[in-house]
This record gives structure tokens, sequence and C-alpha cells, in this order.
């Protein structure tokens, strides 16, 4: 099982970035989020085990079925409203995914693995 933090929406200004030295790209750019992307570790996780034995609990920070509120995706967000829109987004993910993780902590989970939130749909991509 891995469980995230909430997937940035955030873009890059790309002309903007064009200009950016190794500090911008720390600070800006945020490039340890770029260079550790959870989708090439989850990519990783289901090609080395087998299906049905990797659950990655996660989701976009926007606006999606069955999470009308998301948090603001900055991690500097500490204020009352956004507190309250990640407990939200926690519950959403426990609707989502709560008896399949505890399943698979069980090791009684028999479905596929899953993936982040799609969230077009509002439920987690099925990995195949």
């Amino acid at each position: 099982m891995s469980v995230g933090t909430g997937y940035r929406t955030r873009k890059i200004n790309g002309p903007e970035s064009q200009k950016w030295g190794a500090l911008e790209w720390f600070t800006k750019g945020h490039i340890l989020d770029l260079l550790t992307d959870e989708r090439v570790v989850a990519y990783q996780a289901y090609t080395l085990l087998k299906q049905g034995n990797y659950i990655r609990v996660n989701t976009e920070m926007k606006k999606q079925p069955g999470l009308p509120n998301p948090p603001d995706d900055a991690m500097d967000d500490i204020s009352q409203s956004n507190i309250k829109k990640l407990k939200q987004m926690g519950d959403f993910w426990f609707a989502k995914y709560g008896e399949a993780v505890v399943d698979l902590i069980l090791a009684q989970y028999e479905g596929p693995s899953l993936d982040r939130i799609d969230a077009e749909t509002g439920e987690p991509k099925v990995r195949e």
C-alpha cells in the first residue's frame, strides 16, 4: 500500500521557467516533485508486484466527483479551511479505498491493483 499526499495540479509557467537556474527550479519549479513523480514509483510497483498486491491511495487536488471542495495544493496552506478540506479528502479516500486497504493489510484482498483516483470518474483506476 502506498499513500500519497494529493497530486499537485498547478502547472509550471513554460516561458518563465526557461530563465530559471537551479535555485529557481528548487523554489519555483519544485524539481524534486518532478523527479520523484508518484506515477513513476507506482509504475515500478505495478511492474514488480503480482496483480492485486498493490494499492496506491492518491488523487489530484482538484474538484471531482466525490470531492467538490478540494484542498489547496500549496503545502504551506495551514489555514483552518484548508485543514478541513484535507480531512474531507481523507474521508473521500477512505470511502474509495478503505475496505480494499484493510483487506490488503489482512492478506484477504482479492481485487485488482488500484491506482490513484481518476478525476473524471471519482473512482480508483484499476491497473492490469
